[in-house]
């Protein structure tokens, strides 16, 4: 009768595993299928697709990077069939770990080393009794499953009687038990890798050849019921543990092979899924971290520089659209003007003179002409000293002209620009670029940079100067990440779109994709262009030049003005 039932068994099998081209001709999903889908909602697709029965599997899964858990039937007891020789040899190779026994140990004349391979590879259920014989010594079935309860993160003195009852094991105890295989492998030496040789082409291992798998599967058929199960450590990108129990399952085969297939693929959607959000938040930090140094330095360079004299806070203050022109050095009609002073004493000995080279040129009778000469030129020079500095000083005040200048440059209005600049200097912002990512860059920069004067403005004849305080957004650092996003959206569109939408005959994406994935790509960062908002301190120099002050261009205000992507020019 024994014969007869194991004769049944290996034609079921055998049948089953004649399904193995239907099995590899369905493809498993996209890694689109995965955005926005549970655990539990992939779990019942496939089950809908093979028609089976929920009620009829048991499933654990466990992501040993992220601790991600799933279950079905959690706790209730189900048949494990041979699956139970994993927990068995955990016994034997802790034992031989701590020095109990050793790899030439026999077991019913055979080196514990061999019965290894044996039990897992080969699921040799003769040489597995006898282990489990070894271990009882003369104690009973029951007492044997208490030596594998530890293994399975149970107290052996108060475990279950349903677990010493027969081969039963539940979905978390198996998950518990590939848990500290994987975790304390020093512990259980040479069972995963075994566990990698065994049926390379079969079970969970029928579809899923692309990643390393180790795995021990159960099959047990009785009279009225066909038990078929596996459990595995999986290598995916995040290493993950699987049990699935069948009883009676519809097409349990596909199911079994096809699970774990979905299960690899929904790890390596969610592991890219964390790692491009760890990658975007290290970003982020690591813009954070350099804006801040970046600022630190340019502090301690602004206190390098020649400014004027520390002004008090507060006197920040916006640009005046029609700043009301003043004297640029009010005088106090109180107090005479100190220029007036020699000329007042010049004018007064020109005089003097004047009048004894008169009183000489008659005595001597000489021809006044020579004396009248040198009085003018004389009276000429104390003129000069009277007036000159009220000629040339400028009664326009420069603050006007640098409010007007940052006025324009906020508002794109780039030729009212120019003509405030010494030397009409030309920048080029007024072409816009060629590219469209080009015009939305130099639109995002235009948009989001401000300026404020700071402090009074300090005027020296026909020198002033003003500082003001720059806020823009930097181009540098957000052209850092754009093309890591940029990346990030082409991969989507890969996601969702034939290849001849997305190739062109190089081999490479299409120009205009890429040109829509960075415009995209773009947009997405500027939602939270605060990260990449910086200011900075910048001093203008001013100088009076034709009746009216112009605006000397310094590299602080090109740097500026480019979003920080160079010492000058606009964005490209």
């Amino acid at each position: 009768m024994k014969l007869i039932r194991l004769a049944a068994a290996g034609l079921v099998l055998s049948l089953l595993l004649c399904l193995i081209p239907c099995a590899r001709a369905s493809e498993s999903p996209d890694e689109s299928y995965y955005k926005d889908k549970t655990w539990e909602e992939v779990i019942q697709d496939l089950m809908d697709k093979y028609g089976a029965d929920l009620d009829s599997i048991g499933v654990g899964y466990y992501n040993t990077v992220t601790g991600e858990e799933h279950y079905l039937k959690p706790d209730e007891y189900l048949v494990a069939a041979s699956m139970y020789k994993v927990p068995l040899n955990m016994v034997f190779t802790d034992r031989v770990v701590r020095g109990e026994m050793d790899w030439d140990t026999s077991i019913s004349g055979y080196p514990y080393e061999s019965a290894l391979e044996e039990t897992i590879i080969n699921s040799n259920n003769t040489i597995a009794t006898n282990m489990v014989r070894w271990v009882l010594g003369n104690g009973n079935w029951q007492e044997g499953r208490r030596f594998l309860a530890p293994y399975c993160g149970l107290d052996p003195e108060t475990v279950d009687y349903k677990f010493l009852e027969n081969n039963f094991f539940t979905p978390r105890q198996f998950i518990s038990c590939l848990r500290l295989l994987y975790e304390e492998n020093e512990r259980f030496p040479r069972i995963i890798e075994t566990m990698q040789r065994a049926e390379p082409h079969n079970y969970f291992k029928l579809r899923e050849q692309r990643f390393n798998i180790g795995h021990k599967y159960g099959f047990l058929q009785t009279e009225y019921h066909l038990y078929m199960n596996d459990c595995a450590i999986c290598y995916t990108d995040d290493p993950i543990l699987l049990v699935l129990f069948t009883d009676n399952t519809l097409k349990a085969y596909d199911v079994m092979t096809e699970f774990c297939t979905r299960m690899c693929d929904y790890t390596q959607y969610h592991t890219a899924e964390r790692k491009a959000q760890e990658a975007e938040e290290e970003a982020r930090l690591k813009a954070e971290e350099e804006a801040r140094r970046k600022a630190e330095e340019e502090a301690a360079a602004r206190q390098q520089e020649e400014t004027p004299s520390p002004l008090p806070t507060g006197t920040i203050r916006p640009l005046q659209e029609t700043p009301t022109p003043e004297p640029a050095v009010p005088s106090d009609p109180g107090q005479p003007a100190l220029s007036l002073i020699p000329g007042a004493i010049l004018l007064g000995l020109t005089v003097l003179a004047l009048v004894a080279l008169i009183i000489a040129g008659r005595k001597t009778r000489r021809h006044p002409f020579f004396v009248i000469l040198l009085a003018l030129i004389l009276g000429g020079g104390a003129l000069y000293l009277q007036y000159a500095p009220e000629l040339l000083t400028p009664r326009e005040d420069p603050v006007q002209t640098a409010s007007a200048l940052l006025n324009a440059l906020e508002n794109g209005r780039y030729e009212t620009a120019y003509s405030l600049l010494e030397g009409n200097s030309r920048l080029g912002l007024e072409t816009p670029p060629e590219s469209e990512l080009g015009q939305a860059l130099a639109k995002a920069l235009q948009d989001n940079t401000t300026f404020s004067l700071y402090g009074d403005c300090q005027v020296d004849r026909t020198v002033a100067h003003q500082l003001v305080e720059a806020r823009y957004l930097d181009l540098s650092r957000l052209m850092q990440d754009l093309d890591g996003e940029t990346l990030s959206v082409l991969t989507e569109y890969a996601q969702n779109r034939s290849p001849s939408e997305l190739y062109g005959e190089s081999g490479g994406y299409k120009p205009e994709l890429r040109e829509q994935a960075a415009l995209q790509a773009l947009s997405r960062l500027l939602e939270h262009k605060e990260d990449y908002m910086t200011s900075t301190g910048l001093q203008l120099e001013l100088r009076y030049r034709q009746e009216s002050w112009r605006v000397v261009m310094n590299s602080n205000l090109l740097r500026v003005l480019s979003g920080g992507l160079s010492e000058g020019g606009s964005a490209a």
